[in-house]
């Protein structure tokens, strides 16, 4: 389990429909009741738990920054409500429009003390106050839930390494505006902006009866004109993919530009045809596409934000798609290759500091035991006519060995791991020319293939788990490229060309994010969707909406 300070969704509130039990105050001061709740333990109370601390460490930092105040109220003045009381209020009901619970942070429970006067009452409400916005600030800088809880395979290294939270959030009590306080703890790149903004529309498409189901039938296609064509038409003006203006009744250009333009959104042939793929993505409701954007917000607060200065690259697992970006704003798309279901690419941040030109292949034991020990035992030439060499070891001081005065048939899965297996640079390697290298834990990079037919594939989890770069020459000069280098897309071809291994330095080191998103805001400004290719969503949604969503 993690050391995050995060406060957990898990609450025991049923405490409440009692009231607090602790001590009556009775006739004394605001103050005072104050002093006697907290030294009684608020968050033992309520049994409020944390990663890496518990309910008692919560209650002594409570107690000791209201101490500091001589057990003055946060958000009562002269007994009375303040303004930072009700921009609070507001804050903790506002947190529905980033896929949140208010509920989470004690709103039905501050509702029914707010117009209480009594200072029992009012305690009790400036430390709902504050224990809601505490966790909401730290729900907003690192998510609600633990992925590492979830799944502890599924979601290894989903979030990174997080600030102090108990740091931040004495920085968010203390300062006036607690709305800006709060808000800058949730992602301010625009992706997540962008899909906030779009939870806020599917969700009023829900309310107002959805966007209705287009009847199942025979693949619809240009010239089209019957009443499936006119549900067609309504279901994709609701979603904005075609013009309110166009009529319905025929299945004319503007119809099959928005079928298209669909299809695009959803990671579907662009056929401009309605086929069984097509409409069974039509027919997802609003509703469970809310629920979808809610998730992959979720996945947004995991991230470390280190976005909107300077270059970065965001891999999109579950979409087999790579961003470039420049000041938080997208400049490239490429296309990738990711891992299999069996040997899935893991969700981590880096980054890239240097690109190997025309990369040697170190084999790893898993492939060369599962795939090529089976090879060599049909055929000692194998790794000949592969351009591979063996050596004795791992270290630089092991010798190459000669693959035919072996007797692999003797040769277990086991004992392979002690040779080292590497290919050789040029056209038939395996990584193609370029490698771009950045320290990580799972021995996962982006690089080239020498299979590049594979890119025509909608679905592409072809790989043992890195990633195989569509456009390895235009990332490249994308990298490289900075103020005072002359780096082109030509110079870089140059080296490559070349054929000689060599490693090449970025000027800036560039941040690489692999995610996972099932939806997110591509280069269009749209909203797109794709299925959940490691089945990550239903865990999700499970521990979200207590269902698989």
């Amino acid at each position: 389990m993690k050391n995050c300070l995060r406060v957990l969704r898990s609450f025991c509130l049923v405490i409440f429909l009692m009231g607090f039990s602790l001590p009556a105050a009775g006739e004394s001061s605001l103050d005072q009741s104050l002093r006697l709740m907290l030294e009684h333990g608020v968050a033992q109370t309520l049994k409020v738990k944390a990663h890496g601390i518990d309910p008692k460490v919560i209650d002594s930092g409570l107690l000791e920054r209201y101490r500091q105040r001589a057990f003055a109220p946060l958000w009562i003045e002269n007994n009375e409500l303040s303004a930072r009381a009700k921009a609070a209020r507001h804050v903790l009901e506002d947190s529905y429009h980033d896929g949140l619970n208010p509920s989470d942070y004690f709103t039905p429970f501050i509702d029914t003390r707010w117009r209480k006067t009594d200072p029992k009452s009012l305690a009790e409400l400036d430390l709902l106050l504050t224990l809601g916005i505490m966790r909401l600030a730290a729900d907003a800088r690192e998510g609600r839930i633990e992925p590492y809880d979830i799944d502890a395979k599924l979601f290894a290294g989903e979030r990174p390494e997080r600030p102090n939270l108990k740091k931040l959030i004495g920085e968010v009590l203390d300062r006036e505006d607690i709305a800006a306080a709060v808000r800058e703890q949730f992602p301010r790149h625009r992706q997540y902006q962008r899909m906030r903004e779009a939870l806020a529309e599917y969700r009023q498409i829900s309310k107002s009866g959805g966007w209705g189901v287009v009847p199942a039938g025979s693949t619809m296609g240009a010239g089209a004109r019957d009443a499936r064509v006119n549900a067609l038409a309504d279901r994709l003006k609701k979603s904005g993919d075609l013009a309110p203006s166009v009529k319905g009744d025929v299945f004319g250009p503007e119809i099959e530009v928005a079928v298209k333009t669909f299809q695009l959104r959803h990671g579907l042939p662009d056929t401009g045809k309605v086929s069984s793929k097509t409409l069974e993505a039509l027919n997802v409701s609003a509703e469970e596409r809310s629920r979808t954007l809610v998730i992959n917000m979720e996945r947004w607060r995991w991230l470390q934000r280190d976005f909107s200065e300077g270059k970065e690259i965001l891999v999109n697992i579950a979409g087999y798609e790579l961003y470039g970006g420049d000041g938080g704003k997208p400049v490239i798309k490429i296309p990738v290759i990711v891992g299999k279901t069996y040997h899935a690419t893991p969700v981590f941040s880096s980054v890239i500091r240097y690109i190997e030109i025309n990369p040697y292949w170190n084999v790893p034991v898993s492939i060369a035991s599962k795939e090529i020990l089976p090879k060599l035992r049909k055929d000692p030439a194998y790794l000949g006519k592969q351009h591979m060499r063996i050596y004795n070891g791992w270290d630089s001081s092991a010798k190459e060995m000669s693959a035919s005065g072996i007797n692999w048939a003797q040769v277990s899965s086991q004992q392979m791991g002690g040779y080292a297996i590497r290919q050789d640079p040029g056209p038939w390697n395996a990584l193609g020319r370029f490698k771009f290298v950045f320290p990580n834990e799972f021995s996962v990079y982006l690089h080239d293939t020498s299979a590049p037919g594979l890119f025509a594939e909608k679905e592409r989890a072809f790989s043992h788990g890195c990633i195989r770069v569509g456009d390895p020459l235009g990332l490249a000069a994308f990298l490289l490229d900075s103020p005072g280098d002359s780096w082109t897309k030509e110079r870089v071809e140059q080296l490559a060309a070349s054929g000689k291994n060599q490693n090449v330095s970025l000027k800036t080191s560039v941040p690489v994010h692999l995610s996972y998103r099932t939806a997110w805001v591509g280069l269009d400004d749209r909203i797109h969707f794709r299925p959940d290719l490691y089945g990550r969503d239903g865990k999700m949604a499970t521990v979200i909406f207590g269902s698989k969503g």
